[in-house]
């Protein structure tokens, strides 16, 4: 059973189609509250069942080529992490609702570029949120993540700026040897560093969503764990919350 419906019904939907036996895939944010995750978890050991969370940036190839890329050490010890996740998008149906949504664009949509920047390779240590002095519900964010072992990373968040040609946006990461660019969305990495190479990360699967799909199969049918498991999940959601919940 997939769940795509707002955050604030997910936790009683998954609990209801746990208790009636099914396996529940559970769309991101996967609830309102990191808290959340503990009776759900709870209720699937029950049932025999599994709970799975639909976060497929874990499995873009971009990712899959930058965690390579970093454990591989070709820029060297890493300094600083860009990462340019701007653009103009419309909050429609239950998103421009924040009591059905739980919250604004980091919340909802932001959590895939959290994800994406906590699962790197770098153990992240600290988080803190920044966002612009406007009133209403949060429609960007800079958030400031501090790294285990002193890289610093900044992920640029927003569905109030327009991004220029058709939403192709530039990141980056420096390293003491090297840099790696890329874009944003995985059309294509450029590393100088050891050595210097162009990379296409491939676009049939840009968003993941087929490598995610194929993992949660081999988690049913083996009765293994997904790469992307519950912990990985709560984790996530919580860096979230600790974000969108710092002062500016």
């Amino acid at each position: 059973m997939l769940i795509a419906t707002p955050p604030a019904l997910h936790a009683d939907l998954a609990l209801a189609a746990l208790r009636a036996g099914k396996h529940v895939v559970v769309e991101k944010p996967p609830f309102l509250h990191s808290t959340d995750f503990a009776p759900v978890e709870a209720a699937a050991r029950a049932a025999g069942r599994r709970l799975l969370v639909a976060e497929n940036y874990h499995y873009k190839p971009l990712a899959r080529t930058l965690r390579r890329l970093l454990a591989d050490g070709v820029v060297g010890e890493v300094l600083f992490l860009h990462v340019n996740a701007l653009k103009r998008q419309v909050a429609s149906g239950w998103r421009a609702e924040p009591e059905l949504s739980g919250g604004g664009a980091l919340f909802e949509g932001g959590i895939h570029w959290v994800s994406f920047m906590a699962h790197l390779g770098l153990a992240v240590r600290e988080v803190r949120g920044f966002a612009p002095a406007s009133a209403g519900v949060e429609r960007g964010v800079v958030a400031v993540f501090q790294y285990e072992g002193g890289a610093v990373g900044t992920l640029f968040h927003s569905w109030a700026v327009p991004s220029s040609f058709g939403g192709v946006r530039g990141s980056r990461i420096y390293g003491r040897e090297g840099t790696i660019a890329f874009e944003s969305n995985g059309l294509a990495v450029a590393v100088w560093g050891r050595r210097k190479r162009l990379i296409f990360p491939g676009v049939r699967d840009l968003v993941g969503r087929r490598a995610m799909w194929r993992d949660f199969a081999r988690t049913l049918r083996e009765g293994a764990e997904p790469e992307y498991d519950l912990a990985l999940a709560r984790r996530d959601l919580e860096l979230v919350e600790r974000i969108v919940g710092t002062p500016a």
